[in-house]
């Protein structure tokens, strides 16, 4: 078994270079680039399972990364971390 880890796409707020924290920020244009450069990057793996913060950015980032897999993202709380106001359902559909 092999563990990937993977950091949300560049946020809106990333971009004008404010702190976000729990704010739940969607992806910028760019961080749409990146997350579909992570999809490909993730061709040559058989991806069993993804978790993911509830946070839209992240949320977003395996959306797009996960696109044309059987793969789905499971929102799933971090020790301590609150749920994001907007997280919907606990799972992505690509």
């Amino acid at each position: 078994m092999r563990l990937l880890l993977a950091r949300h796409g560049e946020s809106v707020w990333n971009a004008e270079r404010r702190f976000q924290g729990r704010t739940d920020v969607a992806l910028s244009a760019r961080g749409r680039a990146q997350a579909e450069a992570l999809g490909r990057a993730l061709r040559g793996y058989r991806v069993a399972a993804a978790y993911v913060s509830p946070f839209r950015r992240a949320r977003e980032t395996a959306e797009v990364a996960l696109a044309g897999t059987a793969t789905h993202a499971r929102a799933s709380l971090a020790a301590g971390e609150p749920a994001a106001p907007s997280a919907p359902s606990p799972e992505i559909a690509p």
